[in-house]
């Protein structure tokens, strides 16, 4: 996952920033990091989908 989608997933689910505190610590804009999180989410979802198929 890029380094850009990565941040602010953790930012959030880690250290429960709102998206406006990840926005301005980023210096972003809250559109942005709605984008980025979403993007994350949907890319670990398809991880977690593809590795539960192998075991």
């Amino acid at each position: 996952m890029p380094l850009k989608m990565r941040e602010v997933l953790i930012l959030h689910a880690k250290y429960e920033m709102t998206m406006k505190e990840i926005a301005d610590l980023l210096q972003i804009s809250e559109g942005t990091v709605k984008s980025r999180l979403a993007r994350a989410r949907q890319q670990m979802n398809r991880y977690w989908k593809e590795s539960a198929a192998y075991e």
